[in-house]
């Protein structure tokens, strides 16, 4: 159909985000763009333009990202678009957060949760939950962002989305942490990593261990926390995660200070 060669561009767009050949996504999503308004295809375009604003947050290109996805928004908006009006909210509020922008993003995030629960999808409501609970943290409201996060690991569990909690134990653990509560932080910690193992989920596992670092670092452990950082570093290097290797790199020298 007239949609075809839009969809076909979107598929190869959501393909490179995956991967993380981003520059690969925002070309795919430039064609699918470009396609879609071609055959006056609203949504396609709104998706591409969806993807091509996630591409541009993977590399750091924050207001770029915040005027695609504002289009897409405006053109979900405009045809009634439920679903893919709360995935745009979600990865505009992912802008806002990194911009400092807290309460933008919390608007963001709860508009993409009530339109979770309004369409049913359990998954993305469970992200949204999480999400909120991010912003809870980032302003030193541990107690919410422990509640967000106990609705997001909840569903997590009730849909069997392993990976969602992984993630969600890992949060739950930092917030612990916060507090000083260093035994539950452990108890979550340990909990992510088991899941990460058993579904293979590397930089998952990688995660946890520098996670596990930094708490053996905050109880003065240094030897369990270089432990830590430098398994960690060396399962990074084995999946090329350049990122988290900087990230590791600079608290294994925070313990040489």
């Amino acid at each position: 159909g007239k949609e075809r060669p839009a969809e076909v561009a979107l598929r190869r767009a959501a393909l490179g985000l995956a991967t993380g050949a981003y520059e690969d996504a925002l070309a795919a999503a430039g064609q699918a763009i470009q396609a879609a308004q071609a055959a006056g295809a609203r949504r396609f375009e709104a998706l591409a333009l969806s993807n091509s604003g996630a591409a541009l947050i993977r590399q750091g290109k924050r207001a770029e990202a915040q005027a695609r996805l504002e289009r897409a928004q405006a053109i979900m908006t405009a045809i009634g678009e439920r679903d893919g009006l709360g995935q745009v909210l979600n990865n505009l509020g992912v802008v806002h957060n990194e911009m400092d922008d807290y309460e933008g993003a919390r608007q963001c995030w709860a508009a993409a949760l009530a339109i979770a629960q309004e369409t049913g999808d359990r998954r993305s409501e469970g992200r949204a939950f999480n999400n909120l609970g991010l912003v809870c943290a980032q302003l030193s409201d541990y107690h919410g962002a422990r509640d967000y996060y106990e609705q997001a690991l909840s569903i997590s569990r009730q849909i069997g989305f392993w990976l969602g909690q992984c993630f969600v134990l890992g949060n739950l653990g930092v917030t612990a942490g916060q507090t000083g509560d260093f035994a539950t932080a452990q108890a979550r910690f340990e909990s992510s990593r088991q899941i990460c193992v058993e579904i293979g989920d590397r930089d998952g596992e990688v995660r946890v261990l520098g996670n596990l670092g930094s708490l053996a670092a905050d109880q003065g452990d240094f030897v369990q926390a270089r432990r830590c950082y430098e398994q960690a570093l060396a399962d990074h290097r084995a999946v090329c995660n350049l990122h988290s290797e900087c990230q590791l790199m600079g608290n294994l020298c925070k313990l040489s200070l």
